[in-house]
């Protein structure tokens, strides 16, 4: 649980921790255990919830150690204009451009993403300007009618190539 540990050394900075699974008693267990005085556990949220935690935040951080794909909550964040931390982990450092729309840390470093919390966190004006470079990206990429768009693109491009065939 690195998240918890980087939270410990961040004990100026408030979180709210959101989620459910497996390590829930765990991640209870350790907020009570460090005493993170700054840190709250809401459990799983639904999606209004969600957006309203989101809105209310300065940045999200996304410290997962798997290869995640397309995380809702990183597009979720850009469409309110958060900034991102997050890990180097997959796809991740593709979506989060480190110093642009977010921060990239090493996967797995408490101390790492520690420092990058503390950083964003005392450079407001940055996190705002991070915050809008994310919500141009989030509309010039990852919109509904930019992956329709895409999506119709595709299609297309396989009816040509299929038509292609037929002739040969």
């Amino acid at each position: 649980m690195y998240l918890l540990e980087a939270l410990r050394k961040c004990p100026e900075i408030p979180f709210v921790v959101g989620g459910d699974g497996p390590l829930r008693q765990q991640t209870r267990d350790l907020i009570r255990q460090y005493r993170l005085k700054n840190t709250r556990y809401l459990g799983l949220l639904d999606y209004r919830d969600c957006q309203k935690h989101i809105q209310k935040a300065s940045f999200v951080v996304f410290p997962s150690l798997w290869y995640e794909g397309m995380p809702m909550v990183i597009l979720e964040a850009m469409a309110a204009a958060k900034p991102v931390i997050a890990a180097d982990i997959g796809v991740l450092p593709e979506i989060i451009q480190d110093g642009h729309n977010g921060i990239i840390f090493k996967a797995g470093s408490s101390s790492q993403l520690a420092a990058k919390l503390k950083w964003l966190h005392s450079h407001t004006e940055t996190a705002v300007q991070m915050g809008q470079a994310s919500r141009k990206l989030f509309e010039k990429k990852y919109t509904a009618r930019t992956n329709y768009q895409l999506l119709l693109s595709i299609y297309n491009n396989a009816i040509l190539k299929d038509k292609a065939c037929d002739e040969k």
